[in-house]
Parts: structure tokens; sequence; C-alpha cells
């Protein structure tokens, strides 16, 4: 569908930041361009949707690596996940947090201590450690408990002497485990009467790369032990992986950091939302999720760790839910899932990490997820990568090729560039896959979501410093060529802290600094990544422009409050932007949000974000490093159909310690408010031939008041099917006060008395219902404030007397005429209160009760009583005033004006407001409060009753 297209973005200049030159860095790059060999392709063959279901129902939960029991080990944990050392820059940790952990000495050693850190934060540092002595199997000694355990390294004085081996033992504080860092472990080898000599040795670890396993290994002559403690066995994938000296980890050094930009952008509208998988579906426990999701012409994909799901977007009810591992058998974790608007396929894949370093795909044959897919899978540790595993792959594709890149543990980052043509042929098959290995480490390279037939597919990541690197893939993929663009210059950023929520300890893990997502339109590539901003994270988004390698715009969503993490960025066909994210802080669980733009909105600029769905529940699902993972990225697709329509997933805590994740359809700078999937403009305007609206069923709205708006989009209170405002402009609707709604859809309140006054006063109520009705009204005293207890039938309205006046009798009274006045009471029989009046037709009750209500004179005019009216049904009934008419010829008629002039020595009433209090004549009418309930005023001149003539001072 060929949608209208709003003039793209104000580009804004960013001289200061300045642009590297491509050729002075051309040089940096040397890689390794080569042919995966299809000898290490695995198994191809298709299947269909009931296939995996069958295979998800014969699959035990219980056969998933979740179950199975690890221990402890000795380990120099990440760059990233080091804590606090003594000295230098490594200190070791008991993996897992397991609390019995053992050292061996291969000869009488005397301990004299070590210093002790809490590990990751607090909430899973051990409250405490003791060190027990062992000689020859035997226990010799047992330290005191050392509580002293903290952010800051501590000396704990062991001083076992004599001893050959050691046994460190935690108090557990989360599942049995407790977490902490040993550095600068120091004792002395023993005389045979374990006296200590002088030469004391100190183990720093300091020589050691990161990520360095101890345990087997021998360091510095000593035997580095299984953990033996007991713990609950949690399956958390790992987090993503980085070189063990890589400084990138690090945060950058100090520069200019621009904060938060201004909220002036256009929110998107919320379309709908629904829920994701929630932790747990299948039988599937892992955690975190890697949020991933995306949507096509008739369904919702999501692919999470370890689910794949399926759901209606009509509806977004779930077709399927099953495991990962039956839908790509072999697969374990990292998933990733897009809808290839190109070839209208389905693409997923899964690596299997360290198992085969093997990465598994599916194509679909149809644009039907549900429908047949081609399986296949390749593996990556060849080459240059030969025995390294690929983590955290990421997923791009354009009209030629599927894309995906990963950091290639033990090696360095590669790309893999995959020959579509093949896929998505009659006969499906895995064509050349050309790798490009040896790159440097840059967190994670994103190819682009490519919309359109750019020269080649861009990659976008993280270069040193504050730049980005930009790669380019030619075709054709059979033979593609490489080119590396060069570097662009951004704005500063810190690198973002672990985000807090409600009673989750640790902090969440933001995972760092590394670029989530790339989406490629018109010339431009959006990106965002997870920042620091004054302590807290945050998202940062960048709009780059490929051919000027320049920054064109960026933004910052953040708070004072809530720290922002794990975006996802999407712009469609308008040029118009969405992000979703989570979102939490120390008083809040974990939530989904989402903001955006319009391309006409200042540069820089995104909405004020809103959360779609609130967090439940607390999350502390703990990794092997003491850290609380929460998830590695989320994702954020375009519609296909329209190519305007942005859906996101998005992750928060659903319950305790039982992640969720939850899909938001979001309306961005797309005018459609009839949700026909055409642009309003479109909808009044067919346009001239060929251009932008030329297109099916447009033309088919109209606009009465030329705003712009189809009028079925407009408000019609009066259900005339014309905007209100139209019937306002045309006269077939009244507006008295001038404020743009129908007098007939006015909400009046009903008039009460102020203050009691019990005193006598004439109480009159002009009705005439029409002629072919046999009509009866009865009269009802009302429960009120003023009389609780006076309720109950008054009588019935009597014949008019000579001066046209019918009087309340006690016996029902049917007439085809009626006076112009009915009178309810006089000034000696009725108090001021409220009442209750009932038409009947031949004794069956026609209606609601009328309410009448009676105030004091509180001025120069008489303001009289106030009477409503509710029908159950469309019904012919009249109002008659002194000198106009009041047609209701149903209930969704209107009320015309109904206004006199008091006369001397006559009887009339005129429509009038309570309280106006003016000194004016009553000249205005009262609006309906809606077509149901038709209230208005009359306000009447006292009489003399011709039966007995009243002194008029009895009757005020």
């Amino acid at each position: 569908m060929r949608m209208i297209r709003r003039m793209p973005a104000l580009t804004l200049a960013l001289a200061v930041y300045g642009t590297i030159s491509t050729a002075d860095l051309l040089a940096e790059e040397s890689v390794k361009v080569e042919r995966v060999d299809p000898s290490s392709y695995g198994r191809s063959y298709i299947e269909s949707m009931d296939e995996a279901i069958a295979r998800d129902r014969l699959t035990s939960p219980q056969t998933e690596a979740e179950t199975q029991e690890r221990h402890g080990v000795w380990v120099i944990p990440s760059r990233r996940a080091m804590s606090s050392p003594h000295s230098g820059s490594r200190h070791v940790i008991n993996k897992r947090g397991d609390t019995r952990m053992g050292i061996g000495f291969p000869n009488l050693a005397n301990v004299h201590g070590a210093y002790f850190a809490g590990q990751a934060s607090n909430g899973v540092w051990a409250d405490g450690i003791s060190v027990i002595g062992y000689r020859s199997g035997d226990v010799v000694g047992q330290t005191d408990w050392f509580m002293d355990i903290g952010a800051d390294p501590r000396w704990f004085e062991i001083d076992l002497f004599g001893v050959d081996r050691i046994e460190i033992v935690a108090l557990p504080v989360f599942d049995g485990s407790g977490f902490y860092a040993l550095d600068d472990l120091t004792f002395s080898w023993a005389s045979a009467a374990a006296e200590p000599t002088e030469k004391r040795i100190v183990v720093d670890f300091d020589d050691l790369p990161y990520r360095t396993e101890l345990t087997g290994s021998g360091y510095a002559g000593l035997s580095w032990e299984v953990g033996t403690g007991e713990f609950v066995q949690r399956y958390v994938v790992h987090a993503p992986m980085d070189p063990p000296d890589s400084a990138s980890t690090e945060p950058p050094p100090p520069g200019r950091q621009p904060g938060a930009s201004a909220t002036r952008g256009t929110l998107p509208t919320l379309k709908s939302s629904f829920q994701g998988v929630i932790r747990g579906d299948a039988g599937s426990y892992s955690a975190p999720p890697d949020t991933d999701g995306a949507v096509g012409p008739s369904h919702y994909v999501e692919t999470v760790n370890r689910n794949f799901a399926v759901y209606s977007k009509t509806t977004g009810s779930e077709i399927t839910n099953i495991h990962l591992g039956s839908f790509l058998p072999g697969s374990r974790g990292d998933p990733r899932v897009l809808f290839d608007q190109h070839s209208w396929r389905w693409i997923v894949i899964v690596p299997d990490f360290d198992t085969t370093a093997t990465i598994f795909m599916a194509v679909s044959l149809t644009a039907n997820p549900m429908g047949e897919w081609f399986k296949t899978s390749f593996s990556t540790d060849s080459g240059s990568d030969a025995g390294c595993w690929p983590d955290y792959p990421t997923l791009g594709v354009d009209a030629n090729g599927i894309y995906t890149a990963a950091y290639m543990v033990g090696c360095g980052m590669t790309i893999f560039a995959i020959d579509k043509a093949p896929l998505v042929a009659a006969s499906p098959s895995l064509g050349q896959i050309t790798s490009v290995r040896g790159l440097p480490w840059e967190g994670a390279i994103q190819p682009a979501h490519t919309y359109g037939t750019p020269a080649g597919q861009y990659f976008l990541s993280l270069g040193s410093g504050y730049t980005f690197k930009l790669r380019r893939v030619d075709p054709p993929l059979t033979s593609p060529s490489v080119t590396y663009l060069g570097t662009i210059a951004v704005p500063a950023f810190s690198f973002p802290p672990d985000a807090p929520a409600l009673g989750s300890t640790p902090a969440l893990d933001t995972v760092g600094d590394r670029l989530m997502m790339s989406v490629y339109r018109d010339g431009s590539l959006w990106t965002a990544h997870t920042i620091g901003v004054d302590g807290r994270a945050a998202c940062r988004w960048y709009e780059i422009d490929v051919d000027t390698m320049s920054v064109v715009q960026y933004g910052t969503v953040a708070d004072d409050l809530l720290h922002y993490y794990f975006p996802s960025i999407m712009v469609n066909d308008l040029g118009a932007v969405a992000m979703g994210f989570s979102g939490s802080y120390s008083g809040q669980y974990a939530a989904c949000y989402y903001t955006g733009r319009e391309s006409s909105d200042p540069p820089g600029e995104m909405a004020e974000p809103v959360m779609y769905k609130e967090g439940l529940g607390p999350q502390n699902i703990i990794d092997d490093y003491g850290r609380n993972r929460f998830g590695d990225y989320s994702y954020t697709t375009l519609d296909p159909l329209d190519e305007v329509t942005i859906w996101t997933i998005q992750e928060y805590g659903h319950s305790t310690n039982t992640w969720g994740t939850y899909i938001a359809v979001l309306l961005a700078g797309f005018l459609d408010c009839n949700d026909n999937a055409i642009f309003d403009t479109c909808d009044i305007d067919c346009g001239p031939s060929s251009g932008e609206c030329d297109i099916e069923k447009c033309g088919q709205s109209s606009d009465c008041n030329l705003n712009n708006v189809p009028d079925e989009c407009e408000t019609d209170c009066n259900e005339t099917g014309v905007p209100d405002g139209c019937d306002i402009a045309a006269g077939t609707s009244r507006d008295n006060n001038l404020n743009d709604v129908p007098d007939e859809c006015e909400v009046i309140i009903p008039v009460v008395p102020e203050t009691p006054h019990n005193g006598r006063k004439n109480r009159y109520i002009s009705i005439n219902p029409n002629n072919t009705l046999n009509v009866a009204l009865r009269v009802e005293m009302t429960d009120s404030a003023y009389f609780p207890d006076s309720v109950g039938v008054l009588g019935w309205a009597g014949e008019p007397d000579a001066n046209g006046v019918s009087r309340v009798v006690n016996s029902p009274y049917y007439t085809d005429s009626w006076p112009s006045v009915l009178h309810l009471g006089d000034c000696r029989i009725v108090p001021v209160a409220t009442y209750a009046v009932r038409a009947t037709e031949n004794g069956v009750l026609l209606s609601d009760a009328l309410t009448v209500g009676t105030i004091e004179r509180p001025g120069t005019w008489f303001y009289g009583d106030t009477v409503g009216i509710g029908l159950g049904q469309p019904a012919p009934f009249g109002f008659t005033g002194p000198n106009g008419i009041v047609n209701v010829n149903d209930v969704q008629a209107y009320l015309l004006t109904a206004q006199g002039d008091p006369a001397p020595g006559t009887h009339t009433t005129w429509v009038d407001l309570h309280g106006l209090g003016d000194g004016a004549p009553p000249n205005y009418i009262l609006n309906v409060s809606d077509l149901q309930r038709i209230l208005f005023g009359l306000e009447g001149q006292e009489y003399a009753d011709s039966a007995d003539q009243l002194d008029p001072a009895d009757c005020p």
C-alpha cells in the first residue's frame, strides 16, 4: 500500500563533533573474508509447525539444561563483572555463590589472611565467612566468623598454621548462595614445627586474563577445588560475553556528556497491547528472556529464552507457545526473529553457544508462521574462528541477504552474510555464506533491517572513544564485497549503571552500552543503546546519514527518578519514530515503556515516555557472577502491510522472579482515526491520478468542516451522523451558550433548594402531552434532604378549573385536552420539596418519573420549578410554554426556545435558568443532559385561587 510521506526531519548540524576521515582509518581495518565451507552446514529439512508442536508435546522440560546440577568454581570474572580488587585489577570469586570452596597446598602452609569483598552488589554478598584448616584430611582449626564484608576489600586475619588445605565457608543470603571476592591470599610455607617462616607469598591474580577459571589449573602451585556447597541450582543464560581484556567494557574517559533531551516530541498513539510469553510457559524457566518479536501480515511471532510463540495480529490471542528447542532442535539461547518484507518470509536464528558453535536458522515457506519452515544450520568455528563459539548474534535483512554478526568467544567479532535467494526459492536450500572474521571487539555489530534498496547492507557498531563504525556488504551475495566506510563521531556518553527496581537486590543488570538494533530507511540509519546520565540508566538514540557519515540528530530519554534500559527503535514510512524500553527505580517494579516522535518535531526530541505495562513483582534472577539478570535486548518492528504501524515488545516483572513480556501496537505519525489503514487525508480525497492518495478505498469519507478529519471521527453527541460543529453551523442544532456543543447534549444538574423553605408558595408545571394520547399525570412526593420521610403518592392531576388550573386529586383522570398550566398544589397544601410526576396511558405507566423541585423566590423574578423527564423508549410528547413551543417528537428530538414575558393580570409561565439572579427578564433555555434526560426550568407568577381567594402575602 502506498502511503503519504511527510517531509523528512531537518538535518541537525553537529560540526562540533566532527567526522573522522574514512581514508585515514581504512588501514586500521584488517579482516579476513572467507567463504564458509558447505561441509560445515548442518542437516536441512522442511517441517510444518504442526510437527514442531507435536514434538513439543512429547518433550519433557526436565531434559533441559535448566535442571543441570552445577557447583561453584574459582574464576577471575570478566572486567564488567569485577567488583573491587584490593591490589591491581583482578580478584577471584566463588562462581555461582558456592558456600563451600576449598584451596589445597602442596606442602604444609601457614595461611595468614586475605582481602575479602562483596561480589556484584549488596543482596547477594555472603553475610559472613569462616575458614576451616585441614591437615591430612583432619580439621586442625577454624576461624571466627568474619562479618565485615562490604563494597571495599577488607583484611581477614586467618592465622591457620601447618595446614595443607583450607575450606572457605560462607553464610548464604540468596537461595543458599553467598558471593564474595578474594584477593591477595597471603601464606608462607611452614616448618615441621608449624612455625611461620619470614617469607610470605601473596597471590594477587593480576597476571591472569579476565574470565580465567582457576579450578583445575594448578595456578600458583595450589589446588583450586570445585565447590561442595548446597544451593538452589539456577540456569541463567550467561550475560553477553566480551573479550577478557576489552577496555571498551569500561566507562569511556571523561568528556562532555549531554544529558536528557527535552520532551517536545509527539507521542505515538497506543492502539492496543497484549500479553506475550511469561517465564514458565511451555515448561521453560530460562532467564532472562532476551526479549525479541516481530510483526507480519497476520501474526506476531515472539522468540525468547526459551520459547517460540505465535499470536493473532488482530486479537492478540495466543495461537501456539512451545519450547524453543522444539521449534529448532539443538538451539539454546539469544534468539532473534524478523519478518522480511522483501521476500514475505519469517526468519529465525538461534545459536547453541559453546556446545557445537552452531547457528541454527529457520525460514518460513510462506508469510504464515503456522505453516511450513525450512530449517538448517551452519558451524561458525571454522577458518580463523576455529575453536571459538558465537555469542549475542544479531540479525538483519535486505533485498539480497540475511545477515548476522556475533562475538566469536576466544577470537574476534565476525559478520556472516547469507545469500537469501536459495533460502526463499521454490525448493529451498542453504546457499553461500560469506564470513568477515577478525573484526575488533565492538560490543555488538548490528546489521540493519533495511527498507528500500540501497547499494548494500549496512552494519553499525561501537568504535573507540565516542565513535560508531560503519561497514557495508555489497551484492551479489554469491560474491559479496565488504567495505569499511570508517567512523562517525557521536556525542559523548557514559557507561550505564545497573538499574534498581523494587524488591530487586542486586539492581538489574543493564549489560552495558552496546548498540541494541539498527534500521535503515531513506538514507539514514537509526540505532539506540543504554547509557548513563547523572548516575541513572537512560536510552540514547541516533539518526545517522550514511552518505555524509554524520549524525543527523540524536536524543537521550532520561528521567530524574526512573532508569530506562534495553531500547529498540523503529522508523516508519512517514518518518515517525517509536522506541520501546524497560524502566524501573527502587520504588517501582520493572515495567514496559514507549516514546516516539514525528518527522515534523524538533530535531533530537521525543515525547515524555509512557508506561504501557506495569511491573507486578520483584526480579532476583542471579547468575554465576552474582549479577541480577533481566535481559539483553528488546525489539521494535514495522507492520509490513502499511509500513506505518509500529509494534514493540518489552520485558516487565510479571511476578516474583518471573519475567513477562508485553507487546504494544503504536500509531506513530499515522493519522488514521477510523482504523482502516488509510491516511485520513486519503480517506477524504483521492487526489490526482497516480498520486499518493490514489489508492483503493480512497475518498470515501466526508469532511463537512474542512479540517482534514473524516466526519466519522468527529464528535457526534446526538448521533445524527453529522459532526456537532456542522450540526450547529447548519442550524439543525442550537448552541445558546456558544460552547460548540449542541444544546441537546449538554449536562444540566437538577435544581435543589440551597436551604429549606417551608413557607407557602404556588407551584406550577406547564405540560401538554400530545392530544393523540389519553395521558394521566400521577404526582408523588419523593425523598429529599428536607423531607426524608415524605414519600408517596399525593394524587392525580384533576380536571382544570375555571382558571385552567389542574389540581392534585385522589382519583385518576383522563382527558384529550390539557390546560397550559398544571398546578401541583397551592401554598397551603404543598411544601417546598421535590416531586415525581409519572405519565400513564389508560393506566399503563409510560415513563420514568419527571422530577419537580421548588425553591424560594431569590429576587425580582420568580425562579420556578425544575422538571426532568426520562422515557424508557421514544414516545411522542410535546411541551408547551407561554410564548414558544418546545418540540419533543421523541426522546431524540431537540429542546427549542421557550420564553415568555409576564403580563399583569394574566397567568403566564416561562422557561429560565435557576439561579441567574442578575435582574434581567428570564430569556435563557436549559439544554438537555442527553437524549434520554430532558431538563428544563419553569417559572411562574402568583395567581388567585378561584375557590378560595388568597392574600398574595400569604403565598410568597
